[in-house]
Order: C-alpha cells, then sequence, then structure tokens
C-alpha cells in the first residue's frame, strides 16, 4: 500500500472514534473539497472527505466519493472498510459482512488496528442476524488484534454468549486481564457472578476494584445492590450505609447520586427491593 493510502487507512480509523462538532466538520469538509480539486491525484483527501461526509450525516456524498475512489482504486482496504461503516449506520448488517469481506481480502499490510475494527463490524452484524457463533468467533478475533481494544467490544462479546446461554466469564476475564480496572467490565462480571449464584466472588470483584477508586461510592452501592438481589438485605444495608456515609463526606457528591442512594436505603428499611 502506498504511504497516502496507509495514511488514510490509519485515518479512518482514528476519525471513527473521535467526535467532532458539526460545524468543525462542515469547515474542514470545505477546506477538503478546496484541497482535492487543487490535487486530484491525493486519493488519501478524497478518503478523508469520504469520512467526514458519513459523520456530518451525509451518507450519499460519502457513497458518491466511495465510489469516485472505487474507479480509480477498486482495491483501496479503507474505501471497503467505510462503506461497511455505512452500511452499519443504515443497519444493513448483510451489506455490512458484503463489504467486510471485501476489506478482508484485501488486507495484507494493514494495521491490526484497522483489521480489528472489520471483525468487530462483522461481528455486530452476524449478532444483529442471529448467527451467534460467528459473531463470538469475530469478537475474539477483534479483541486479540486491536493494540487497545475498547470495553464496548468485550461487553458486546459477553453479553452476547450470556443471552444464547454461554458461559460468558472466561472471555470477560481474558479482557479484564488487558483492562483490569475497567468500571463496565468489572460490574458485568460481578452481575454474571451474582446470576450464578457466587454472590461473595461479585462482591470481591467489586471491593477490589474500589480499592484502586479515588471515589469508591458508586462501587460500594453495587456491591448492596448484587447482595439484595441474592436475598441479604442485611448485609446490602451495611453497604449502602457505607456507600451513604462515603458520600456525605465529599463535597463533590452529586445531590441526585445521593437522593438515589438514600432511596436505596429506605427501601431496605422497609425490606423491599431497591
Amino acid at each position: 500500500m502506498r504511504p497516502t493510502l496507509r495514511f488514510a487507512a490509519v485515518l479512518l480509523l482514528l476519525l471513527a472514534r473521535t467526535a467532532f462538532a458539526h460545524d468543525d466538520i462542515l469547515v474542514t469538509l470545505a477546506r477538503l473539497e478546496d484541497l482535492a480539486r487543487a490535487t486530484p491525484s491525493d486519493l488519501g483527501l478524497l478518503l478523508r472527505h469520504a469520512e467526514l461526509s458519513r459523520l456530518a450525516g451525509d451518507s450519499d456524498a460519502a457513497r458518491r466519493d466511495l465510489d469516485t475512489l472505487e474507479a480509480r482504486a477498486p482495491r483501496l482496504p479503507a474505501a471497503f472498510l467505510l462503506r461497511a461503516m455505512l452500511a452499519d449506520d443504515a443497519a444493513r448488517p448483510a451489506e455490512v459482512l458484503r463489504e467486510v469481506d471485501r476489506f478482508l481480502a484485501v488486507s495484507d499490510g494493514v494495521e491490526d488496528a484497522t483489521v480489528a475494527r472489520a471483525f468487530a463490524l462483522r461481528a455486530s452484524a452476524y449478532a444483529a442476524l442471529h448467527e451467534t457463533d460467528k459473531a463470538i468467533d469475530d469478537w475474539d478475533r477483534a479483541f486479540a488484534l486491536a493494540p487497545a481494544p475498547p470495553a464496548d467490544w468485550a461487553l458486546a462479546r459477553a453479553r452476547l454468549a450470556a443471552a444464547s446461554g454461554r458461559d460468558a466469564l472466561p472471555a470477560l476475564e481474558r479482557a479484564l486481564s488487558r483492562m483490569p480496572d475497567e468500571p463496565s467490565l468489572v460490574f458485568l462480571a460481578a452481575d454474571l457472578e451474582t446470576d450464578s449464584g457466587r454472590v461473595d466472588a461479585a462482591v470481591a470483584r467489586l471491593d477490589r476494584l474500589a480499592a484502586h477508586c479515588a471515589q469508591p461510592a458508586a462501587i460500594l452501592a453495587r456491591s448492596g445492590d448484587l447482595l439484595a438481589r441474592a436475598g441479604r438485605t442485611l448485609d446490602a444495608q451495611a453497604r449502602w450505609t457505607d456507600a451513604l456515609a462515603r458520600l456525605e463526606r465529599d463535597a463533590r457528591a452529586d445531590s441526585s447520586e445521593l437522593a438515589a442512594l438514600r432511596t436505596r436505603l429506605t427501601l431496605a428499611l422497609d425490606g423491599k427491593e431497591p
């Protein structure tokens, strides 16, 4: 792949993860149009214009750019990946599969992070089509390839596995080995342990997270929720009381969080489910 196109492929991944203000996108699009007219041979500019058009919500403009690109560079990996993203935006999973397969067929030399993104897109498409085994396999491929996979991928994989009756914890533990203090993964693992009757293991997991957290009140409250779910109201009340005391000592605590926690304690004292 030529340097310009390799840069463009990396740029696609970065843009997909970056939030732009709408006005900023429009300004950048106008500048790119000027640059593209001045240097029509620079395919990277056209590719970037297509991606920004997608982010601006103009999928038709993005597709026109991609049609132009495909006529000039019919085997450009980043163009296939962007088509897959557009199909994903439009909730067309079968089209996502087709475009990701086209991308993978020409992905030799493409950075692992970009290939991982493609597998993640295909995993979501398979999940939408209820092809659970294929979706889980692709989530595993995506997570293994990505230098810094987002927690959302591990969450999606675990939820899909759990919903289909599989043991979701082993893969979740592998994800936690790479991001041990990611709250969303810890919370889901604790939920799964509680559902399988291992509430003490779940609470211990949350305690380990709380030990590394500057503001552990929300984690203590979550422990209380799990204990209450397991029918251990007194233990839950103790956790909530501790969480409430910590919140009240913290001048930065949000008043709505305090109110919600007080409501939980009141329900627990009344012998009701929080």
